[in-house]
């Protein structure tokens, strides 16, 4: 090509990306705190150059790249905070059953849609029209609903339309309705969400960094803590997070081990040792000493006679808890204090808040996660994810149908994306990932 020869705008993007590639990366690594996060939006950045500029009229390539790297970096901050209200709504109102991947996508579409097109109202017309248009409200109904006069609901109705044009709202807000047909209570929850999130850009560009924060999913209260640490674990004397078992060796001795995302406190006296999980999974070696070892752990305790070692585990849920002796001499005290023989391979089970407590059997294939493995033996799926959740950063969510199937193997803990695919192999399942954070798993 001679030098007087027209370069094409294909060409021009091409000398643009190979000369201020790293160095838009770094800028927006420095805005984001990810690595990866940047390269998707210095790529997005380049792609809208090639897309919608002349590259070849660009006089000042830093300046340009940088302003369009903004409006992007505003768009993935809106994101993240709609994120964040999702995921602080369903906290509160969760789902019975969870939107197939499919769905929970067009969900996040058409909700993320009407938040730009709202962008800029007073949250009081955001809210009255989102009554009127999603949840299908009369202006008067809304008017005693919200305690203003029918003329203020009738003013921030029209005003809110015109500002985002009804028509064009129509369509997503049509999606959320379907949706909401097959999963009762997307509709509510969407509309907490778009009138309930007041974090700006700049807030939740805080408080993404601090927490990494998820993609829409269900989750519990306080979910960016809780991925790390069980908030009643905080102040735990021992305690685990994400993917991290610890072995500790006890004063009296005895040893325990906790599981990933797990709490317990302990202290000893002359007349007993005592160990209170507060939740995730432990397993204790009880070291053979004059004083009892007490475990507590909800309404009933076991205590260990100390005139010989005992192996105990114990795993208390955010609904039910269970004890189970594995080796040695035990007796347990129902809530009444009335104690009760346990044997070698008998276990406790109660659901909170029930006084009734369930006598069954265990077996050493329980405490395989003490080793890192997970060993199934004819158990439902939902439980096999459930053993996962604590090693795995992010969310993982299954399907009522895909939780119900059965389940025999042995899975890595330690690697619980590869646990997963090999769940998949054997399963009519799909296992989708999203963002890095969010894991669904649906029937297929």
């Amino acid at each position: 090509m001679g030098a007087a020869d027209p370069i094409t705008n294909e060409q021009a993007v091409h000398t643009l990306y190979a000369e201020h590639r790293e160095w838009l990366q770094d800028w927006l690594r420095r805005r984001l705190g990810s690595v990866d996060d940047a390269a998707d939006l210095s790529q997005d950045t380049f792609v809208r150059v090639l897309t919608f500029s002349d590259a070849r009229t660009i006089d000042e390539p830093k300046a340009y790249l940088a302003t369009l790297a903004r409006r992007l970096l505003s768009s993935f901050w809106r994101r993240r905070a709609l994120e964040a209200s999702w995921l602080d709504v369903l906290a509160r109102q969760p789902l019975a059953v969870a939107p197939s991947a499919e769905d929970e996508a067009l969900l996040r579409e058409a909700i993320e849609s009407i938040d730009r097109m709202l962008d800029g109202l007073p949250l009081r017309c955001r809210q009255a029209f989102l009554l009127n248009r999603l949840e299908g409200m009369a202006h008067t109904a809304i008017a005693a609903h919200m305690g203003v006069s029918l003329a203020t609901v009738e003013r921030d109705v029209r005003r809110a339309g015109l500002h985002c044009q009804v028509g064009d709202a129509a369509a997503p807000v049509a999606r959320i309705r379907d949706i909401d047909a097959r999963h009762e209570g997307i509709r509510q929850a969407s509309y907490q969400v778009l009138t309930e999130r007041k974090t700006s850009p700049s807030r939740a560009r805080r408080r993404a960094l601090q927490g990494g924060l998820a993609m829409l999913v269900l989750g519990s209260g306080g979910i960016v803590l809780n991925e790390q640490l069980p908030p009643r674990s905080l102040l735990a004397d021992w305690h685990t997070r994400t993917a991290e078992r610890r072995r500790i060796a006890l004063a009296d001795g005895s040893v325990l081990t906790l599981d990933a995302r797990s709490g317990a406190n302990y202290r000893i006296s002359a007349s007993a040792r005592e160990l209170t999980l507060l939740g995730g999974q432990c397993m204790i070696e009880v070291d053979a000493r004059p004083q009892p070892f007490v475990l507590r752990s909800g309404p009933a305790r076991l205590q260990a006679s100390g005139d010989a070692p005992a192996r105990i585990l114990a795993r208390r849920g955010e609904s039910d808890t269970s004890i189970a002796l594995l080796t040695g001499h035990a007796r347990w005290f129902d809530p009444s204090g009335m104690p009760h023989a346990l044997a070698v391979g008998q276990s406790l089970a109660w659901r909170h808040g029930d006084a009734h407590i369930e006598i069954g059997t265990s077996s050493d294939a329980q405490a395989a996660w003490t080793d890192g493995v997970l060993d199934v033996r004819d158990a439902p799926l939902g439980e096999v994810v459930a053993a996962l959740r604590p090693y795995q950063h992010g969310l993982i969510r299954i399907s009522t149908q895909a939780a119900a199937l059965r389940v025999f193997g042995v899975f890595p803990l330690d690697e619980p994306q590869r646990a997963l695919r090999m769940l998949a192999d054997a399963l009519p399942i799909a296992v989708r990932r999203f963002s890095g954070w969010i894991t669904w798993i649906d029937a297929r």
